[in-house]
């Protein structure tokens, strides 16, 4: 044998002898050895109403080192399916990079059938592996006859070439969890910093232990982390949309002193991401080629005079032209030539032609990177490719900045879409390499006005004018765009049994730049409840913007994430019959949060027998910590109670 292929058996003689002194655990389930009481299970006692539960999600990760530092990541999970709602587990997904090397992948169905176990296995011809961008592939099977009752089960091993973050690991799910187990062993070459995001029902464990990396002697941090019975996560109004604060456990590589001063890139720059990406295939160079849509953008920009004029145009262009495919990407996956000539693609397809368009114009725009807020944050001081998920594009236009998006038409320009407002975003420019923060002039905007007549027998008729802007405009006119003005009666109307519309009309439907605005003839029953002397009636009277109180827990385990500011009026004008006598109003107030995160003005009065009510909510603070929930559930608690007080009226009995 040659001295450096023994050399390199030695070594993998090593790390096996290593695994197997200072790594024992393995999955505590055994694949295919399924019990008949796991198949006779119905329902899963500490959850009676789950659709599934987790019986086993069993998951290993260490340091390798081959042909470069790795992790190897061991994963066995086993689900038993109890409703139709829980067939969907029975699709999976694995995503990994195009760097990593998925391997020993099996799947099985087990059913009973004539009261006897069956395994129906997935044949290896029915895993389906597809490359979905750039950098990543998926694989995708469908394990059979899933139904309820039956059990499912995978176990895969994954080698990552990305060790900076380790392995990420959640330790519940949206259904119970009957056993969770996630090893993980690092040499001490490698500084992590460990976030534990703890939880009662998991118990840590953290040990040293001695052995062997790639020949060196050295210590091991092994942790372990086991939980049983893990209930579902209980989701909270407003919580943030991404996983990262879910209970569980994330890695971040701070240093590596390897012995022999082998190099590993521990924070690469933002700047070093630029080039990567401004360099990567043809990106960059599709940004720059003004040749490519030359002809297209002098036609769009001709009489136009200024940058504005300019950027609009073209804006409205790309809209228009090239339609959403529906997939997100942080970067162009082909030619921008084969999207603008085909009229569709994804949105980096979208946006990298319209910062190549601007540029042709003479305008100055740029790429900017970023993650949704699906996706989680971003390391401001690492910067991996595979955090980012979406491109947008960053204009300077007049001397100011704008972020534009093209994939939506009912979005006027500067309006990003709502999963895009995360913090910041990276400008990808080799001179103007920032970051800008995503959130603009992005808001929730909606008025409401109801002009209103109370006759003797307790009907309420009037008219109602509801002006929207911002995405509460891009809402509804995609409701109309998509189900015409029947879509707001059905979706938006209907839940009041109560009440009765007609004569619905629009301003303003295809002028995005302008408020949209509705208006429609509504009559209500039932709303005035009387006595023998007195009658008495809630004013605060809204269709759209409900003020009722999402906060009724009294604590909450994850931050508030609105995502951007909102605003909403109401006026209620009310003409009151002539036999009718106010005998008492509720009392006008202001409310204020500290530091004007939010406000709440509450204005009752009369005049003869006309009645007025105006009511102004403005939310601008977008985050708010769980040690903040207190005062912000007050402030709603009291807001809530105040338009919960009722008119009172000297009326005699309505009939």
């Amino acid at each position: 044998m040659h001295p450096a292929m023994k050399m390199f058996a030695m070594t993998l003689l090593i790390l096996f002898t290593l695994c197997l002194s200072i790594y024992p655990q393995t999955s505590p389930i055994t694949f295919g050895a399924v019990s008949r009481a796991d198949l006779e299970m119905q329902p899963y006692p500490q959850e009676k109403g789950a659709e599934a539960v987790v019986l086993c999600d069993f998951a290993s990760a260490k340091l390798i080192f081959n042909d470069g530092f790795k992790v190897e990541v061991t994963r066995h999970i086993r689900i038993k399916i109890f409703k139709p709602a829980g067939y969907d587990f029975g699709n999976v997904m694995i995503e990994f990079s195009k760097d990593d090397k998925l391997s020993e992948l099996q799947a099985s169905t087990y059913n009973l059938v004539n009261d006897k176990p069956e395994e129906m296995p997935v044949g290896k011809k029915q895993f389906y592996e597809e490359s979905t961008s750039l950098w990543e592939n998926t694989m995708r099977f469908a394990l059979p006859q899933v139904r309820e009752g039956s059990i499912i089960e995978y176990s895969y091993k994954l080698t990552q070439d990305e060790i900076r973050r380790f392995v990420p690991f959640r330790f519940q799910r949206s259904i119970p969890v009957r056993h969770v187990e996630f090893w993980a062993v690092i040499p001490e070459f490698f500084k992590y910093s460990v976030n534990y995001r703890g939880y009662d029902k998991v118990i840590q464990s953290h040990d040293k232990q001695k052995g062997y990396y790639d020949t060196y002697s050295t210590a091991f941090d092994v942790y372990n982390w086991i939980g049983n019975h893990l209930p579902p996560l209980q989701p909270e109004t407003y919580m943030p949309e991404n996983g990262e604060y879910f209970p569980g456990v994330s890695f971040s590589l701070s240093s590596v002193d390897f012995p022999g001063g082998r190099y590993f890139e521990v924070a690469p720059s933002y700047k070093k991401l630029t080039t990567d990406l401004l360099t990567n295939s043809d990106f960059g160079s599709q940004l720059n080629n003004t040749a490519l849509f030359n002809k297209d953008v002098q036609k769009v920009i001709a009489g136009r005079t200024t940058a504005m004029e300019k950027a609009q145009a073209l804006y409205d262009h790309v809209k228009e032209r090239i339609k959403w495919n529906g997939f997100d990407r942080r970067i162009p996956y082909e030619s921008i030539r084969i999207a603008y000539r085909d009229k569709t693609g994804n949105n980096a397809d979208i946006n990298t032609i319209l910062i190549n368009m601007l540029r042709t114009a003479g305008l100055s725009a740029d790429p900017v990177v970023l993650s949704t807020r699906e996706n989680g944050s971003l390391n401001p001081f690492m910067a991996l490719t595979g955090d980012l998920d979406y491109m947008v594009c960053l204009a300077m236009i007049d001397g100011k900045e704008y972020l534009l998006d093209g994939t939506d038409k009912f979005r006027p320009l500067g309006m990003l879409p709502f999963k895009c407002l995360n913090k910041e975003g990276w400008v990808l420019s080799e001179k103007n390499g920032k970051w800008i923060k995503l959130l603009g002039n992005e808001k929730n905007h909606m008025r409401e006005f109801y002009d209103l007549t109370l006759d003797e027998n307790g009907t309420i008729k009037g008219l109602a004018t509801i002006t929207l802007d911002g995405y509460d405009a891009v809402e509804f006119r995609k409701l109309i765009y998509n189900q015409s003005e029947e879509g707001i009666r059905q979706e938006k109307l209907s839940s009041f049994g109560n009440m009765k519309f007609s004569s619905i009309t629009t301003q303003n439907l295809l002028d995005i730049n302008k408020p949209l605005v509705l208006t429609f003839t509504l009559e209500l029953d039932h709303l005035v409840h009387s006595g023998k002397e007195f009658s008495y009636f809630r004013p605060v009277y809204n269709l759209f913007e409900s003020l009722e109180n999402n906060w009724i827990k009294e604590e909450r385990v994850y931050p508030i994430d609105l995502g951007c500011p909102e605003f909403s009026s109401l006026t209620c004008v009310y003409h009151l019959p002539e036999s009718f006598k106010i005998s008492e109003l509720p009392k006008s107030v202001r409310l204020v949060l500290p530091n004007d995160d939010a406000s709440f003005t509450y204005k009752i009065s009369s005049a003869g027998n006309m009645l007025s009510v105006d009511g102004e909510l403005s939310v601008s603070k977008t985050w708010i910590e769980p040690r903040e929930y207190p005062a912000f559930r007050e402030f709603f608690t009291q807001i809530v109670k105040k338009t919960n007080e009722m008119v009172i009226l000297q009326t005699g009995q309505i009939n």
